[in-house]
């Protein structure tokens, strides 16, 4: 059996989709539990309203309670997830069930995802960062950044809930980002290719705080503390360049810029040719407030990656106030070289109407940025 936890706080408009969507599933062994946080719209009626449902309510505590309430209640082999507003593929719980069935050394799965608006109309499919089948290698570029496309797609197998992992209840933000990080550290992730989660942005997930969520991430990764990360860091399989090249730019993540120059000039020092070392050097001096020289490294990435778009708009918010009109010409660039570059398109318009709200691209793109569209 599967147990699915969705939990719900005053989400009447789109619960019962998101329900069905699991009903109609191509697997048939399935209990759907849904953790009502306190709603106070019509969310109870509507849930009641649908057969085969296990309805639980709760007062207010927050979506990690919530999910925690539902994995306690549960009594599947396999325990899976879904937030309030999104629906599954058809074919999704068969697919991981499948994976796990076939892969006994694995305890969690997780997929690719498609990003719709809110009448579902597919805006793109946000795919992993690379496949890690070696767990510590996993972990290591997760300290990086988030590579799940998207977290409550994943499925896990019930002892990981029997041994004691639980999402952390004092996380309103980041919530998943840290769980993720926790169950990496004992257990084995599997990546299914395949788009199996639809995740709507609508206007009320839209209000989320995006900066928010960020500094928590970072304070997720700072809780485990500089021997914890270089002691994940150095179990990783890459290379020794690998390894020093990641350690700078979790470094740069946690903004501690200095240490993570060094380690980025040593490895210009052994002959490195990787443009992303002097785009990450370039970022290190602009947070250093060494404009001049974070010019000169941003200028040495683009000689080496004629098409490395990032560095072309982190150049031009270093010359912007002296020289407006290479600027716009850096930025048209950079968008021309990724057109769904929002923090880009943001600038033009900035330098265009005369402010100076700047936003900079701490990190390399990923291969897909997420295009919201028109919600």
């Amino acid at each position: 059996m599967v147990s699915v936890v969705i939990p719900v706080f005053n989400g009447e408009k789109y619960i019962a989709e998101a329900i069905n969507s699991v009903l109609k599933q191509t697997y048939s062994d399935i209990e759907v539990i849904v953790v009502d946080d306190g709603s106070i719209d019509k969310t109870p009626d509507v849930v009641k309203s649908i057969k085969k449902v296990n309805y639980i309510y709760q007062n207010n505590a927050g979506p990690s309670s919530a999910r925690n309430t539902g994995m306690a209640a549960s009594h599947g082999e396999y325990i899976a997830f879904l937030d309030c507003d999104d629906i599954y593929a058809g074919n999704k719980i068969a697919e991981q069930v499948s994976v796990l069935e076939q892969n006994k050394d694995a305890d969690i799965v997780y997929n690719d995802c498609i990003v719709a608006d809110k009448n579902l109309n597919q805006i793109n499919t946000i795919r992993s960062e690379g496949i890690y089948e070696n767990e510590k290698d996993f972990l290591c570029m997760l300290l990086f950044r988030q590579i799940i496309p998207i977290p409550p797609s994943i499925m896990l197998r019930r002892r990981c809930f029997e041994e004691g992992c639980l999402y952390n209840e004092g996380y309103k933000h980041a919530e998943d980002y840290e769980y993720i990080i926790r169950l990496a550290q004992r257990y084995k992730f599997r990546y299914i290719p395949k788009p199996l989660y639809i995740y709507r942005r609508h206007e009320g997930n839209l209000t989320n705080a995006h900066s928010l969520q960020q500094k928590k991430e970072i304070e997720v990764v700072r809780k485990l503390g500089h021997e914890r990360i270089k002691e994940i860091v150095e179990g990783s399989s890459f290379s020794s360049a690998e390894k020093s090249f990641l350690l700078a730019k979790i470094y740069i993540k946690l903004s501690e810029y200095k240490p993570a120059e060094n380690i980025l000039l040593q490895l210009t020092e052994t002959g490195c040719s990787n443009p992303l070392i002097w785009f990450y050097l370039g970022n290190c001096s602009y947070f250093l407030k060494e404009q001049e020289k974070a010019a000169e490294y941003y200028r040495k990435a683009i000689s080496l990656d004629s098409k490395l778009s990032e560095a072309y708009n982190n150049l031009a918010c270093t010359c912007a106030g002296s020289n407006k009109g290479k600027a716009l010409e850096l930025l048209n660039k950079a968008l021309s070289l990724r057109p769904d570059y929002m923090d880009a398109a943001h600038n033009l318009i900035q330098i265009e109407s005369g402010q100076a709200n700047y936003k900079f691209t701490i990190r390399e793109l990923r291969k897909t940025l997420t295009n919201y569209g028109n919600m």
